[in-house]
């Protein structure tokens, strides 16, 4: 369960936008513009982003980086003491297997909600607008629901049975799934270390910069300068190594959900391995082919 930008604009053609989907909060670029217009919902029908408000500097810490806006094109970082950022939705299954770790229960992309529970609490606060936090037997049936949604690709039409693909499956051998196998073998050379399975972290990958976005520069201490369009982690931690880091997200049912990275930067697979290219992880043609094919059992 996630959202893909062809079941946005389906659903903005099918309304004219009067759907919760595009709600003023978080479904246009800012709640101050012109609901009614499709370019006020720009960021969402075209790159699927979410607007997400956080406070700034974060409650009871003092941030060891200084943050400052260098450009707001949807004018949402006017406002001292909040920033706005865009991102991608994550898929809402097998959410029980997302593994804890340092920053929460990694549910988010900036790791701020240690567990289901608080982050049903912040969504029904924050994004629902609720004048008060749902009840505890209202809790306990939408973790109830949360918890029994489990998705896994089982067979690829090309590739066979996925969960044979270290051994040969009956009905499935051939070239493509001889490339699945190399695409996986080069998915665990070149990309595990920062996409470990079952177990994402925070990390900081160069994404394709989407000039609709803000851009923001931070400022350490020690003169170290990082500019993004995403302060990700730091703006719940603070801390000068976080500018840009984001939780990673679980890989399954990705060919169902673009675009890609969490602005929504890489319209397809192909536009995703080609953006890793730009910054110097290079594939071969072959290669390429091979990754794609691989991804696309996941």
């Amino acid at each position: 369960m996630s959202l893909s930008v062809d079941n946005i604009r389906r659903r903005w053609t099918d309304t004219g936008g009067q759907v919760p989907l595009f709600a003023a909060i978080d479904g246009s670029n800012c709640p101050s513009l012109p609901q009614a217009q499709r370019a006020s919902h720009s960021l969402l029908l075209d790159h699927g982003l979410f607007r997400v408000s956080l406070p700034w500097p974060p409650k009871n810490i003092t941030p060891d980086f200084r943050l400052e806006v260098l450009s707001g094109p949807a004018g949402c970082n006017a406002t001292p003491g909040q920033i706005s950022v865009y991102r991608r939705p994550r898929p809402s299954a097998n959410l029980t297997r997302l593994t804890p770790g340092p920053h929460g229960a990694l549910l988010m992309a900036d790791g701020r909600a240690p567990s289901l529970r608080d982050q049903a609490i912040d969504a029904i606060l924050v994004h629902q607008q609720a004048v008060s936090a749902p009840s505890e037997s209202d809790l306990k049936r939408i973790l109830d629901f949360e918890t029994t949604i489990l998705a896994s690709q089982y067979s690829d039409y090309r590739g066979g049975i996925t969960t044979q693909f270290d051994s040969p499956g009956p009905g499935s051998s051939g070239p493509h799934r001889d490339s699945v196998l190399r695409g996986k073998a080069l998915f665990a050379a070149r990309c595990s270390s920062c996409h470990l399975s079952g177990a994402p972290r925070a990390h900081a990958t160069p994404k394709p910069h989407l000039p609709a976005l803000p851009s923001f520069r931070a400022t350490c201490a020690s003169g170290k300068v990082l500019t993004t369009q995403d302060p990700g982690l730091a703006l719940i931690t603070g801390k000068c190594a976080d500018p840009g880091a984001i939780v990673i997200p679980p890989f399954f049912g990705l060919a169902a959900r673009p675009p890609y990275f969490s602005n929504g930067s890489a319209p397809t697979l192909e536009a995703l391995i080609e953006a890793y290219q730009q910054i110097g992880i290079h594939f071969s043609p072959a290669e390429k082919q091979d990754l794609l094919h691989f991804l696309l059992t996941l």
